[in-house]
């Protein structure tokens, strides 16, 4: 299966489909998400399918969506746990935009584009929050500036170097 076919930029629209899913798990690399999968269907093996590159695969379970800061939706499914594969012992929470954001990066002397808040001190690293209560405090202050917002669960993580 190809890469390609799979991480899609406009699947973004799923991550803030207010349609509850018991299927709430997202998978995300090179600012492009995969359609809705079980939680179970992640695994190593799914995440070497796909052909070799410098990019990491993130598999996310949604959390909430905001707009206008108003609550858009709310996961009744949530798990609060992580994966076998993640790179944290506890729940992280990340912040997701409907409009990518730039971040400069001077070493590489280019702009990144994500649709996943980055940190303002390194913007290589994605702004986590281990509380979910501030992460929802941070995406409805984010969703007053018009912009659609989603916290996302980090469940687990594939290096794919």
């Amino acid at each position: 299966m190809s890469f390609r076919d799979v991480f899609k930029q406009e699947n973004i629209e799923l991550v803030f489909n207010n349609i509850q899913n018991k299927d709430s798990f997202i998978a995300y690399a090179g600012d492009c998400f995969s359609p809705y999968l079980k939680k179970d269907e992640f695994s190593f093996r799914w995440a070497q399918q796909f052909e070799s590159g410098r990019y990491v695969i993130i598999v996310f379970q949604r959390f909430a969506a905001y707009e206008n800061e108003k609550l858009t939706y709310l996961n009744d499914n949530f798990l609060d746990e992580v994966g076998k594969q993640c790179r944290y012992f506890k729940p992280h929470y990340v912040i997701v935009s409907d409009t990518a954001k730039q971040y400069y990066i001077s070493t590489w002397k280019k702009d990144l584009n994500s649709h996943i808040l980055h940190c303002k001190e390194d913007p290589l690293q994605l702004l986590t929050f281990t509380d979910a209560f501030k992460a929802q405090e941070e995406a409805i202050r984010y969703s007053s500036d018009g912009h659609r917002s989603a916290v996302l669960e980090w469940l687990e993580d594939y290096d794919m170097y």
